[in-house]
């Protein structure tokens, strides 16, 4: 292996910062995703157990009518056969900007499959917020 390769292999792949703790990029998004599915587990938990919602009345990933702009909804749980909430969840620190554009991605979610609550969740943080007449408002605990 050439000098050029392996500073690049390490360029690439790992940084240490000054407490010698190494980062590794190749992982990076992998984290990201599990921190996500983590928290996606632990709001499912909470809707099946504390919420009253039987599994049955969940759907993971919705595609919902606009899905190819909007994208898919991380979780859509239903009653009476109609969405009712949906839930968004992100990295375990997100920026100001993820947060920004994943709760206007939600609101647009919201209003497009007209349910009545949306939450955005990630690590232990949630913002609910609750759409009347065609308005979103933020719901405080």
């Amino acid at each position: 292996m050439t000098q050029q390769t392996i500073i690049q292999r390490e360029f690439f792949f790992f940084v240490a910062d000054e407490s010698d703790v190494s980062y590794n990029f190749s992982t990076r998004k992998q984290n990201a995703q599990l921190e996500k599915e983590e928290t996606k587990a632990k709001f499912l938990v909470e809707l099946l157990d504390k919420r009253g919602y039987e599994m049955e009345d969940i759907r993971l990933d919705f595609e919902g009518p606009k899905y190819e702009i909007l994208g898919l909804t991380d979780l859509a749980a239903f009653k009476n056969k109609r969405p009712f909430l949906i839930a968004q969840f992100l990295k375990n620190e997100p920026s100001l900007t993820e947060i920004a554009l994943s709760r206007e991605a939600l609101h647009e979610k919201m209003k497009d499959l007209k349910v009545q609550y949306g939450v955005l969740a990630w690590a232990n943080k949630k913002e609910t917020f609750l759409l009347i007449d065609g308005k979103i408002k933020e719901v405080k605990d």
